[in-house]
């Protein structure tokens, strides 16, 4: 099962452009664990020809309770509020 959390702290919501590329995104590399509140680390990594983009998946894994988290990246333009 993959697990979303729009709008949790700052993943995904970084456009960064390169020469008239289409924005992507930077994810964060910590978030924090939603059923320990420890620090959680991105595993997922990408190459500079595939960057991340909406909708791909980023994954992390909890350095306190090893519970790994499924987060789809959102859209920057998605508007959360």
């Amino acid at each position: 099962m993959i697990r979303t959390f729009p709008g949790y702290g700052t993943l995904g919501r970084m456009p960064l452009e390169r020469d008239g590329d289409p924005p992507f995104l930077v994810p964060e590399e910590t978030i924090v664990c939603v059923d320990c509140g420890g620090p959680a680390r991105l595993l997922t990594t990408w190459d500079d020809e595939n960057p991340p983009r909406p909708g791909d998946l980023a994954v992390y894994r909890c350095v306190d309770c090893l519970d790994r988290w499924d987060v789809v990246l959102g859209d920057p333009d998605d508007d959360l509020t």
